[in-house]
């Protein structure tokens, strides 16, 4: 079963709620079977989103900051940084997936590194065989923004 999962402001009309609970549910759907995505809806109307399979969930009980705790502002203030300075710009000449996955690996210790493997990331991240490389490492880089940006707001 494929389902979205809205977290909504106080302020977010609730027939917005019910708009974006409709496109997550389609975007979970689209991206293969048994996923669930989660869409984080501001009151200025706008989100950020991310869709993972439900045996993976777990993910997010993976997580340790630096000090070896929960705090994930310190995730997110490292990822704005990098951001910041293109690290996570997979249109770039000189992208280096490696540094993304390795900082991934920081913080979900032994993620990234199931993250190099081809099958695997097909199951997490959803992306078609005819998919080209750079794409596949686009949705990759997407993905793990996303578990990021999600996990921070579900976690403040």
């Amino acid at each position: 079963m494929s389902v979205g999962f809205v977290w909504a402001g106080h302020s977010v009309p609730q027939r917005d709620i019910l708009m974006h609970c409709r496109e997550a549910e389609q975007k979970a759907k689209s991206l293969g079977r048994n996923r669930v995505t989660i869409r984080v809806v501001f009151n200025s109307g706008q989100f950020i989103e991310w869709t993972c399979p439900w045996h993976y969930l777990n993910v997010f009980t993976k997580y340790q900051d630096r000090d070896g705790n929960s705090n994930w502002n310190h995730i997110y203030g490292d990822l704005a940084q990098l951001e910041a300075r293109g690290a996570f710009n997979t249109n770039v000449k000189n992208f280096d997936k490696n540094l993304v996955l390795s900082f991934f690996d920081i913080y979900f210790p032994g993620k990234g590194i199931e993250l190099q493997n081809n099958d695997f990331a097909r199951d997490i991240i959803g992306y078609q065989d005819e998919d080209k490389a750079g794409e596949r490492v686009t949705k990759l880089v997407d993905w793990i923004q996303g578990l990021i940006k999600v996990g921070f707001q579900m976690n403040e």
